[in-house]
């Protein structure tokens, strides 16, 4: 994977196998969330127990605080979760739940 820093135009480049706690698996669902108390629209591009990608559009900043709403088991069961953006690329952002536990829905 590449991914390019806008501001200083460096190119970072992921080698070998990803590391991540959890699996995740892909999916393209439609989700709302908040940051900042502003409701944001996005799309759920992968996802795992620990957290999510969301494809959308908007200023974002690393340690920012979310609650997204959406699909977010496998079972297809809605619930919502607190997190922070661990990620900010041009297509969206990542984040990390922060919960132990779902809130609901």
């Amino acid at each position: 994977m590449t991914m390019t820093n806008e501001n200083t135009r460096q190119v970072w480049r992921w080698r070998g196998a990803e590391q991540r706690q959890h699996r995740r698996w892909l999916c393209c669902e439609s989700t709302c969330f908040s940051a900042d108390r502003q409701l944001h629209e996005g799309v759920f591009k992968d996802m795992s127990t620990g957290g999510t990608f969301i494809q959308a559009r908007g200023r974002f900043q690393i340690g920012q605080a979310v609650i997204v709403a959406g699909i977010l088991k496998r079972d297809g069961s809605e619930e919502k979760r607190s997190g922070k953006i661990v990620r900010v690329e041009r297509t969206g952002i990542a984040v990390e739940f922060t919960d132990r536990h779902p809130t609901g829905s």
